[in-house]
Parts: C-alpha cells; sequence; structure tokens
C-alpha cells in the first residue's frame, strides 16, 4: 500500500471479508478535482463479491469476473450519505435492466453498499476495464457508442410510480438542471463576475514592469489576461443565453424528472476499442432531466464540431427520441454550460483561492473553457439555423 491513509484503507477493506484483497495501489490523480480519493486492489479471488453483490443489491450472478476493484474514498464533509446510497441502488437497478458497464458497489459484511472510517465515506465497487482515452482517439463510431450508452442508461434507471423509492432509500430532491443553471448564470450577473474581476485586479503587482504578472497561487500558473478575456466574453453572451435560458425553462412542467448521472463528459466513459466498456464516477447522480446529461456528454465529445453534435443526438435518439422541446432545452444547456464553466473555475480560484495538487491539470482544464467560450458565437449561430 501506498498514501498516508493505508491504516484507513487496511480498516475499510476489513469491512469487505467475502472479498479478499492481494494487493492495494494508491493512484495520485485519479478521484479529479472533487477532493475524492481512488486505490486499486489487485482481487485474490476475481470470483468473489459476486454472492455479496447478489445478496444485498439483486445483480445477476453472471456478473463477469473481476481482477480488480476500485476503492473510493468520498471527501470529509462533502458526501450525502443518503444521496450516494440512493445512487447505488439506481446504478443496481439499471444494471439488472442490462447497462452491464456500470460498476455497482459491494456490500459490506455488515449490508450498508457505504462505510465510514476516519471521517470519510467509502465505497468499494469493481474496477471496470477500458481506457478514458476518447480525446486521444476520437471517432464516430465511439462518439455514437458513448451516447447509445448514455441513451441505455437513462431507460434503465427510469423509476416506477412517478419515482418512487428505491430499495427503502428516498430519492433525493428534484431541481431541474436547466433551472440551476439559471440561477447560477443570475449570480454571476448580479455579482460573482464583478467578485472575479475585482480579485484579479488585486492579484496583479501594479509596481511591475508588466502589470498582468502575478504575485501568488493561482496567479502563479494563469495569466490575469485570460482571466479578463473570459470576463469580456461572459458579459458578451450572458445576456443573449440568459433569454434562451428563460425560454427553456417554460418547457419545464413537460419534463419527467428521473435519475440522471449529472457528471457524465468523456473522461468518465470508458472503451475497449470503440465499445463503451464503462461508465464510471457517479458522485453528482441525481433527479433530473435527461436532457442535462445529453448536453453535457456531448458537449465534451463534440467539442466545436456541429456535425459532430448532430451525429450524437442522432445516436441517443436510437434508443431514447427526444421531443423537439427537449433538443430546445439541450442546447439552451450546452450553451449555458460553455458559457459559466470557466466563470466556476475563476471563481474557484480567484475569489475562493482554492488550491490543487495538479496545477497543470487545472491550467489545462481552465484553458479548454476559455477555448469553449470563444465558441459560443458559433454555437448560438448554428442552433438558431
Amino acid at each position: 500500500m501506498s498514501d498516508q491513509n493505508d491504516f484507513s484503507v487496511g480498516r475499510v477493506l476489513d469491512h469487505y471479508p467475502a472479498i479478499p484483497i492481494d494487493g492495494v495501489e494508491y493512484l495520485a490523480g485519479h478521484g479529479g478535482f472533487s477532493g475524492a480519493r481512488i486505490w486499486r486492489c489487485r482481487a485474490k479471488d476475481p470470483d468473489a463479491g459476486r454472492e455479496t453483490v447478489l445478496s444485498s443489491l439483486l445483480i445477476d450472478p453472471t456478473k463477469p469476473r473481476t481482477t480488480h476493484h476500485c476503492l473510493r474514498r468520498w471527501p470529509a464533509g462533502v458526501s450525502n450519505r443518503r444521496q450516494i446510497v440512493w445512487a447505488h441502488r439506481i446504478l443496481a437497478l439499471a444494471r439488472n435492466r442490462g447497462c452491464r458497464f456500470l460498476p455497482v458497489p459491494y456490500a459490506s459484511a455488515s449490508g450498508p453498499t457505504l462505510v465510514a472510517v476516519a471521517d470519510h465515506d467509502w465505497e468499494l465497487s469493481p474496477w471496470m476495464p477500458g481506457h478514458a482515452n476518447y480525446e486521444q482517439h476520437p471517432t464516430a463510431v465511439r462518439r455514437s457508442a458513448a451516447m447509445l450508452a448514455l441513451a441505455q442508461f437513462h431507460q434503465a434507471a427510469r423509476l416506477p410510480n412517478d419515482g418512487a423509492s428505491v430499495g427503502g432509500t428516498d430519492q433525493p430532491a428534484t431541481t431541474l438542471g436547466i433551472v440551476r443553471k439559471w440561477e447560477r448564470l443570475q449570480e454571476f450577473q448580479t455579482l460573482r463576475a464583478a467578485e472575479i474581476d475585482a480579485a484579479v485586479r488585486r492579484s496583479c503587482d501594479p509596481r511591475k514592469e508588466n502589470a498582468h504578472v502575478n504575485t501568488a497561487p493561482p496567479q502563479d500558473h494563469l495569466d490575469a489576461r485570460l482571466a479578463f478575456e473570459m470576463l469580456d466574453l461572459f458579459r458578451t453572451y450572458a445576456p443573449q443565453i440568459a433569454t434562451t435560458v428563460q425560454t427553456a425553462i417554460t418547457y419545464g412542467d413537460r419534463l419527467v424528472h428521473q435519475p440522471c448521472i449529472g457528471d457524465i463528459w468523456h473522461d468518465h466513459v470508458l472503451y475497449e476499442g470503440d465499445y463503451v466498456s464503462g461508465i464510471v464516477d457517479f458522485g453528482a447522480m441525481r433527479m433530473d432531466h435527461v436532457t442535462t446529461d445529453v448536453a453535457r456528454l456531448l458537449g465534451s465529445l463534440a467539442r466545436h464540431n456541429h456535425a459532430h453534435w448532430q451525429d450524437g443526438l442522432a445516436a441517443y435518439s436510437q434508443n431514447r427520441p427526444l421531443t423537439k422541446q427537449e433538443i430546445r432545452v439541450t442546447q439552451a444547456s450546452h450553451l449555458v454550460t460553455l458559457l459559466l464553466s470557466g466563470m466556476n473555475w475563476l471563481y474557484w480560484l480567484w475569489v475562493e483561492q482554492r488550491t490543487f495538487d495538479d496545477w497543470a491539470r487545472v491550467v489545462a482544464r481552465v484553458s479548454r473553457c476559455h477555448d469553449d467560450q470563444r465558441q459560443i458565437g458559433a454555437w448560438i449561430d448554428y442552433f438558431k439555423a
């Protein structure tokens, strides 16, 4: 084992005596920016865990053998136990209905799929095969495969009786994704953009020859001129996108809520060749409408290519057809995501002064958000056509 949490990891694994582990490897950086931590656990017995999952979550006993398991530590003080357990049960429901690419967490010896050790919640699940390498090998076949898999999940995760509880655990509160984004957009328009502007200006040292040179993290890593340009782009497009989002919200009473992944993008889709072998990271799962997931995943797959966007919608619709109103909501969700993703990062970095272990990844993400912002005008014109 490695990492400062070796003792805690051992205590967690003691909760899974039916799943003997032969070795543990801490994977730095694999938990993303949320603060989660990931360990890859080598299975002593590739068949272990099948009965455990079967008894607690009704998984088909024909579940494939696995040579590794994934141990996830949720960030302290962040996780909502009730929502996480609910998400575990939704994964089990969808997998039982045919979604073999979902990693359903195992039940611990005492029954729950979530265990508390050292002020953190932990879960153990199968290690899904494949690689999150769409960006390195983007093809039409892989793009379609991801959208088909998302549609399959949405169809399989639908709840009976208008969203009745699953396995005795009540579902979390429902708020339509496009409404949340509208509220976030208003926050930036009324206050947060100004807060970012002031924080970036304070970070610049006017005594230096080049005023854009900054004096402290995140300014050691990001040029203030990039932040100012992103603020300018926000101010340019925010009014028009706000009108588009307001129109989309009027369709809300026609949109049926169901379990949605929430944070689904190409880095969370695993491939073996051209086929989707796994979808991972369900920490943001909630009741929402499918358009939130469609916009998030398709936006990451298509990037700036309008034809790829249209092909992805067509692929998704093979499993789950979208109405005209749903397509409009998807478009609005994509536009506001392009506008706000970078603004969220600027706020976290300059106003909240968050720190990260891997600044290179942070810089790459902010640069990507900047590139996406610069494409907003083209997307607006495309959706109008």
